[in-house]
């Protein structure tokens, strides 16, 4: 019986130029029990983390500050972000994007942006497009932003902040999420090595 805590965990790596103003990247840490939550969302918070050590370990001084975050209670309705939002509705206008990697385990393979976002996202994306002719990534362009995928980034586009849901190659969703297939058996791990980098070098861009 509830209610229960929850927690969101955060990390900072501090812009040089605009401290004050934030990319936000992150994941849920919260499950289903029907298995192991690896792919809802292990593999997204996973990425989330490793993108931060990509960034680090390169020593990169980004201009705004990329907040890492990984979000509770998504399962029970996005409870963890939608408190976020609530609790700081003066950060808001501060926010450049939300990035929210919670399709499971296959690659990256494109982001959703309006005609006014295409051309900042044709030069953030460019070293993306790079990375591994196997592993195509795609600008897709759409009249609006979607506010009901039904993952964190919703929380922050109904405080009209930019949020993203990434778009992945042969998710298998259906079939994984919510089921007892969620298992660590079906994590791919080049899969992930790569989505890591592409999560870094968005963040990084944006």
């Amino acid at each position: 019986k509830g209610p229960v805590k929850l927690h969101n965990v955060i990390a900072d790596l501090p812009g040089k130029d605009l401290p004050d103003e934030y990319v936000i990247v992150g994941g849920h840490i919260d499950s289903w029990d029907g298995a192991t939550g690896a792919m809802d969302n292990g593999t997204g918070v996973a990425a989330a983390i490793e993108a931060a050590r990509i960034l680090t370990q390169a020593g990169v001084k980004p201009r705004r500050t990329i907040r890492f975050m990984v979000w509770s209670g998504e399962e029970q309705g996005l409870l963890g972000s939608m408190a976020y939002v609530k609790a700081n509705p003066d950060l808001m206008k501060k926010i450049s994007a939300v990035l929210v990697d919670d399709g499971g385990t296959n690659y990256i393979s494109g982001i959703m942006a309006t005609d006014s976002m295409v051309n900042d996202f044709e030069q953030v994306f460019a070293p993306v497009k790079d990375l591994d002719s196997t592993k195509p990534f795609k600008i897709q362009k759409v009249p609006f932003l979607p506010p009901i995928i039904g993952s964190d980034q919703d929380s922050f586009l109904r405080a009209g902040v930019p949020g993203f849901y990434w778009v992945q190659s042969e998710a298998g969703y259906d079939h994984i999420h919510h089921t007892q297939f969620d298992t660590y058996d079906g994590v791919k791990a080049d899969d992930q090595k790569h989505s890591s980098l592409v999560i870094a070098l968005a963040a990084y861009g944006l």
